[in-house]
């Protein structure tokens, strides 16, 4: 089976971020605080899957493998003091997210037309994370790689309408491991939780 798809990517975990660049302004006394985050973005996929049937059981086993690109969440902060004066900025994005998942799931057939697969992942990614820190015009800016390979679990449920031809939807639930940025300013967690969404498209070649 061949799929395709596209849908929203929800970083879950980013607010502590945000949470964190507003509780060490207000501890340094500025009295002027903004700041804004972008947790979500649209994400694609494409891939293929090999089931494997046991008899007539509606329980059968597939391996398969996905591709997906999505923009990584973003945050900025701004901040004013006026004794003594000072003025300080800043902003943190990871783009581009890329990334590579192989799956092992279980596929129950319900009836023909329908399919409910739950799935084990395991995901390797990779990002940049760009991040520009602004104090009284003398500014700092880092640029960190970061991939790793996670676990993760996913869901799937499609109906085909015709034997070939399916539509459904999948939730993939990715939490990456050493994501944080290169500069202290930017205090992203540890690590980013992606829950991706996806309506897709499928295709049975048998």
């Amino acid at each position: 089976m061949l799929f395709g798809g596209v849908g929203r990517s929800k970083y879950n975990n980013v607010d502590k971020a945000v949470q964190a660049v507003d509780a060490r302004y207000q501890a340094a006394g500025f009295t002027s605080i903004t700041v804004s985050q972008t947790n979500i973005s649209i994400v694609g996929q494409g891939g293929g899957e090999v089931t494997f049937a046991f008899g007539r059981s509606p329980i059968g086993l597939s391996i398969g493998g996905r591709a997906n690109h999505n923009t990584g969440p973003a945050f900025s902060g701004l901040a004013i003091r006026s004794a003594p004066a000072i003025t300080t900025s800043v902003t943190s994005e990871y783009d581009p997210f890329l990334s590579f998942g192989l799956s092992i799931g279980a596929p129950i057939n319900i009836g023909r037309a329908v399919l409910v697969e739950p799935m084990l992942d395991l995901t390797s990614w990779k990002t940049r994370n760009i991040t520009f820190d602004n104090t009284n015009g003398v500014s700092a800016t880092t640029g960190t790689d970061r991939s790793g390979t996670d676990p993760g679990f996913g869901i799937r449920a499609a109906w085909f309408p015709a034997h070939m031809l399916g539509f459904g939807y999948e939730l993939h639930l990715i939490k990456m491991n050493n994501t944080a940025p290169g500069l202290a300013t930017a205090p992203w967690q540890a690590f980013l939780e992606d829950a991706q969404s996806m309506f897709s498209v499928y295709v049975r070649l048998k």
